[in-house]
């Protein structure tokens, strides 16, 4: 009976080799072709962060040239994520540095491509606990779109920004900038407008934040050093 199952396998890989040579179909390398490739996950997490940085330079163009990203910081340092598997508190996370860097310090800024992560709670030296923008006790005024309509952003385990005015017009994929002098770089980018709603007895707009990265998936990720120079 095995043998006669061998058997048959092989004849229906043959007949759909010979189906795929005269169609010039080839079954086999389209199967091939639907396995995801190496890297290719991060590679478009890196293209929504470049695309995030794009729109935020048409929204500094379109406002008199405000600034609202700068690609270079003199004062940013590499750090790698601890992994906390089994668990997934995406609220909270540990970094760390290597032993050449200068230690990071309670109120620094968590960046990955110019998009803010988190920022350090507890500092160690060379680790750090951060909080992350799923962080609910976290919030800050934010600024959305080209014509930089006001907002409050509410972090949480579904990011959102809410007291927007509805006397402003809001686009899903507007890019939402960080507006807290005080606590975070005016420039570094939050997010983009997802949904868009309102109750119609409230005079606000609510909106969902896409982030350009899947916290999971970092691995690395850059401290920028929050010296009251912001």
């Amino acid at each position: 009976m095995k043998g006669i199952f061998t058997k048959l396998a092989v004849f229906s890989i043959a007949v759909i080799a010979v189906i795929s040579f005269s169609t010039n179909n080839n079954f086999f390398f389209t199967i091939k072709s639907k396995i995801p490739k190496l890297n290719q996950n991060s590679n478009i997490l890196k293209i929504k962060a470049e695309n995030n940085i794009l729109k935020a330079e048409v929204a500094s163009l379109k406002n008199g040239g405000l600034k609202i990203i700068e690609e270079n910081y003199n004062n940013k340092i590499s750090s790698t994520i601890f992994s906390n598997y089994p668990f997934n508190d995406k609220s909270r996370l540990t970094i760390s540095l290597n032993e050449e860097s200068t230690p990071i310090s309670v109120g620094d800024i968590i960046i990955i491509d110019n998009n803010l992560v988190g920022q350090v709670l507890n500092s160690y030296g060379k680790y750090a606990t951060i909080k992350t923008v799923f962080d609910p006790s976290w919030e800050f005024p934010v600024y959305i779109g080209p014509q930089l309509t006001r907002g409050l952003f509410k972090a949480g385990i579904e990011p959102k920004v809410v007291l927007i005015s509805k006397k402003e017009k809001i686009n899903p994929s507007d890019v939402i900038v960080s507006a807290d002098p005080n606590n975070i770089p005016f420039r570094l980018i939050v997010g983009q407008v997802g949904q868009v709603v309102g109750d119609d007895s409230s005079p606000f707009w609510e909106v969902s934040v896409n982030l350009p990265y899947s916290l999971n998936e970092l691995r690395q990720v850059f401290v920028l050093k929050n010296e009251g120079k912001l």
